[in-house]
């Protein structure tokens, strides 16, 4: 697998540290960002989206609801780049809303760490 860069939109830095360390050796590396605007600022240039491979995002973020990304990405650059939401929201209306949006995975929190690195594995991969 070529190396690949994610973004990563949460404002759990203790979770972004760990999906750091499990990724680094992957030659996978993470662009964080714990707020929705500082996100949709990155995501609103062109550019900066230009070599992303993934996304991750928290539905619940401290200044608005993470589908609110979503939908920017999905206006911007349509289904090109996946779209991983990672929540603890955990109804089945919520993880319907979030594939609705255009989710292409909804990870419920607490996840298995291994899981969830494997299913990043297999969409970065499927991308390619």
């Amino acid at each position: 697998m070529k190396s690949a860069k994610l973004l990563y939109i949460d404002d759990d830095s203790e979770l972004q540290d760990i999906l750091i360390s499990v990724f680094m050796p992957m030659d996978i590396s993470l662009v964080g960002f714990s707020t929705g605007k500082e996100s949709l600022a990155f995501i609103n240039n062109s550019e900066n989206m230009s070599d992303i491979s993934l996304v991750m995002i928290e539905r619940m973020l401290p200044d608005m609801e993470g589908l609110k990304v979503l939908d920017q990405i999905t206006k911007l650059y349509g289904h090109k780049i996946p779209v991983v939401i990672i929540s603890s929201l955990s109804s089945e209306k919520d993880v319907v809303d979030g594939l609705h949006r255009g989710a292409v995975e909804y990870i419920t929190k607490p996840f298995n760490l291994n899981v969830l690195v494997e299913k990043i594995h297999s969409l970065i991969n499927w991308k390619e």
